[in-house]
């Protein structure tokens, strides 16, 4: 039976007073002794059981034996009631084993489920810890990734920063390179400026031209000529004051064509003279300064 407190399986126990009535309790271990119903009963002056199981005597009468008492039974009838009494007996031996195999196995699927569910109620814990420390984790992970994503934002920054800088300083280099090789070029006499180039210069008879031009670097020009009659040049430079400081051909020469080299620095100043009174002269003249 069930404890009707807690509904929980507890013993039931019956007690018979004096007055005939039967009271039936719940014994539960949780909620103690409780009283569920009480049976009322007539107790008659004869006991029954009793009675006929001490016939007062016994009268034999045509082959058939009489049970004489309070109540007169026959021997078969007897036996009879004694057949049916123990197959009630065995039956109630039987329903009680088949009550106790089915309680045993309620009960022993109870535990089992109660096992189950504290089983259950333990991984249930374990797993909320685990969640716990992996939202913890999750909590410190997420803001290290926000600290980490500052930390490469600013270096990104930087980076362009530098990035910059060094396309920068490479054009400076570049322009230093190309400086320094401009530089090499000027010290090893590598670069040249061609001023003219088969110019053709008229001079008129006792006449004379002055050609000039800028160099930057101390060099040298180079001059190639051929003229129609005899002439002479000569060549100066602002260095000394414009005072021409070569002749070509050298005094009193003079010459129809020709190639010399002179050394200048800063404003040159090439001069073509005609000597002839009577005649004009054309100079085809191509001059190459290099540095």
């Amino acid at each position: 039976m069930r404890c009707p407190e807690c509904k929980r399986y507890s013993k039931e126990i019956r007690n018979t007073e004096n007055n005939g009535s039967t009271n039936i309790y719940s014994e539960c271990k949780k909620c103690g002794k409780i009283l569920i119903d009480r049976i009322q009963r007539e107790i008659t002056q004869v006991d029954k059981k009793t009675d006929f199981m001490k016939p007062s005597s016994v009268l034999i009468n045509d082959g058939v034996e009489t049970v004489l008492g309070p109540t007169t039974y026959s021997m078969k009838t007897l036996r009879e009631y004694a057949r049916k009494t123990d197959e009630v007996k065995a039956l109630l031996v039987v329903f009680s084993v088949f009550t106790a195999c089915v309680t045993g196995y309620f009960f022993y699927g109870k535990t089992q489920d109660q096992r189950v569910i504290k089983d259950l109620q333990a991984s249930y814990l374990d797993l909320y810890d685990h969640y716990l420390t992996l939202e913890k984790e999750f909590s410190s992970t997420n803001s290290y990734y926000t600290e980490i994503t500052e930390m490469y934002s600013d270096l990104r920054d930087e980076y362009s920063e530098f990035a910059n800088k060094y396309v920068t300083i490479l054009q400076e280099k570049n322009t230093l390179q190309n400086e320094v090789a401009a530089l090499e070029e000027i010290i090893n006499f590598e670069s040249y400026i061609i001023f003219e180039s088969n110019r053709t210069v008229e001079l008129p008879p006792k006449g004379n031209a002055t050609l000039l031009y800028e160099t930057n670097y101390a060099g040298f020009i180079e001059v190639n000529f051929t003229a129609s009659t005899d002439i002479y040049l000569w060549i100066g430079s602002s260095i000394n004051e414009e005072v021409y400081f070569a002749r070509f051909p050298t005094f009193p020469n003079t010459a129809i064509n020709g190639s010399f080299k002179v050394p200048v620095c800063s404003t040159v100043y090439i001069n073509i003279s005609n000597p002839n009174k009577e005649n004009e002269v054309d100079v085809r003249l191509s001059v190459k300064y290099t540095y």
